[in-house]
């Protein structure tokens, strides 16, 4: 079993963004699960990537299976971010995968620390994270307004010094 990780390039967005609206579509209490009213996921890697971002896929053989995002917030600290395994890939360590690539990838770029928010009700990205030494900074409700709707996620916010 062949399980790759790298950068997204232009020929992944397609099998990319098709991961990413099925993962929403499947979380229901997760944040905004409108893709109408999502960024589009291609244009949002693309702008991520423009400003010193990264995002990458993991692959097991030819077939995407995750993805997740680093956005730079500023020289030390980059925030983790769309990070989504195929539901039937879940609890199988590919998560743990990915996010050892990530920290490590972060670390050689000279970030000191890994930030994310995430939805109370995504317990098992939670419990992952946890594993992974991520520490809870904070809990809120998150609001978003959406063509005059209010939408509220209670959400963690959780960090790790790498």
């Amino acid at each position: 079993m062949s399980v790759k990780i790298q950068e997204i390039t232009n020929k992944d967005l397609l099998e990319v963004e098709q991961l990413y609206c099925k993962s929403i579509a499947q979380n229901p209490d997760g944040f905004i699960q409108r893709l109408d009213l999502l960024p589009n996921i291609k244009d949002f890697i693309l702008t991520t990537k423009k400003q010193g971002g990264n995002f990458f896929s993991l692959r097991l053989e030819e077939e995407i299976i995750g993805m997740c995002g680093l956005i730079k917030k500023d020289d030390l600290v980059v925030e983790l971010c769309k990070f989504h395994i195929k539901d039937i890939y879940q609890g199988r360590g590919f998560g743990g995968k990915m996010l050892d690539f990530v920290q490590e990838y972060a670390k050689i770029k000279g970030y000191k620390k890994l930030i994310l928010h995430v939805s109370k009700s995504q317990e098992r990205a939670i419990t992952l994270y946890k594993k992974y030494l991520f520490k809870i900074t904070s809990e809120e409700i998150c609001e978003v307004i959406l063509q005059e709707t209010i939408y509220t996620y209670p959400t963690l916010f959780m960090e790790k010094i790498l």
